[in-house]
């Protein structure tokens, strides 16, 4: 399983960290950075082009590829994530499934 944790700054509530969780190996890494020309880097909390960065950063991690419904993703489930988040990959599944993308 996969927990997917957003993290801010605290000083400044800037988005700082995206980073993915193994939980059965325990190893957690970092998610890089590779946001479409001229947009911002990762965010989340709304719609926008640094959500939809987040949104193709966890689904290509998650699935291997970046799917047409990168954006129905990024609206139905980054939009609505708290200033830190841990986004479990069951979540991700059963939105899929909900949405008709399993």
């Amino acid at each position: 399983m996969r927990i997917y944790h957003g993290r801010r700054d605290p000083e400044t509530g800037q988005a700082v960290n995206l980073a993915v969780e193994d939980t059965v190996s325990g190893h957690v890494y970092p998610i890089i950075e590779q946001p479409l020309p001229n947009t911002e880097g990762f965010e989340w909390g709304y719609a926008g082009t640094g959500p939809h960065n987040t949104a193709r950063a966890i689904l290509d991690d998650l699935l291997g590829t970046i799917p047409n419904w990168v954006g129905e993703f990024e609206r139905g489930v980054i939009a609505d994530q708290e200033p830190e988040f841990d986004l479990a990959d069951a979540v991700i599944y059963a939105w899929m499934d909900e949405h008709g993308y399993s």
